[in-house]
């Protein structure tokens, strides 16, 4: 799948070149990533919660207009996300309060590539557009490796999760604005919305008390990005 839409992007893109009247951009975006719905809720004792905190991601974005409205686009996404540990020592503290706890984990990682439609109204002169942006794609996602250790006394245990990968289809949707600084370069500011479900397999759950397992996890994902950056025109 992946291979396709490489092979998509490379067949089309000259193509709407062809046709553009106002060519074509070049973009590379930076900005922060805020997790909604289950990805972001932070209630440990929920099964489905990704207890993800505010993130930082990169976007590198090509678009090729038919018309001065319509067009294509392409977008190559990498985030990252950490976890909070507060709110998993809050759980722990609340079941267990006679145990000092500690968490120690790493963060959710997520990179994708989508393909879609592409939408500009002008908004002052040739200067400044509204842009919309209707996309398909792939997203991949690492889950955090999580250790949690409890000390009581002279008494101490460890349960680690590892980390899994997990693939699934995504939607990128958006808007945003576009304003020329020259024939050349212009400046983008974008809100995207971006979704996906994750089934991680193979998950390895072990302990210091002799605990081994295997184990699956399902991850609802979606997050708010806003980002922004500078665009090549061609």
């Amino acid at each position: 799948m992946k291979k396709s839409f490489i092979v998509l992007l490379v067949i089309l893109f000259p193509v709407t070149c062809c046709y553009s009247q106002d060519k074509a951009c070049l973009s590379l975006q930076f900005g922060s990533s805020i997790p909604t719905g289950d990805f972001g809720n932070t209630n440990a004792s929920k099964s489905k919660a990704g207890l993800a905190k505010n993130g930082s991601i990169f976007e590198v974005s090509f678009t090729g207009k038919f018309n001065e409205y319509l067009g294509l686009t392409g977008i190559v996404i990498g985030g990252n996300n950490s976890m909070d540990k507060d709110a998993l020592l809050n759980y722990y503290h609340s079941q267990y309060p006679d145990i000092d706890w500690s968490v120690n984990t790493t963060s959710w990682v997520t990179g994708g590539l989508f393909f879609g439609g592409y939408g500009s109204v002008p908004l002052w002169k040739d200067k400044l557009s509204l842009d919309f942006k209707l996309t398909l794609g792939f997203l991949h996602c690492k889950s955090p490796e999580l250790t949690s250790t409890g000390a009581q006394g002279t008494h101490s245990l460890w349960v680690n999760m590892s980390s899994a990968s997990g693939n699934s289809f995504s939607t990128l949707i958006g808007t945003g604005l576009k304003y020329n600084i020259s024939k050349s370069i212009c400046f983008l500011a974008n809100l995207e919305y971006v979704s996906a479900a994750f089934d991680f397999q193979n998950i390895q759950l072990s302990s210091n008390f002799g605990y081994s397992n295997s184990g699956y996890l399902t991850q609802d994902f979606s997050e708010m990005n806003l980002v922004a950056g500078i665009g090549i025109r061609m």
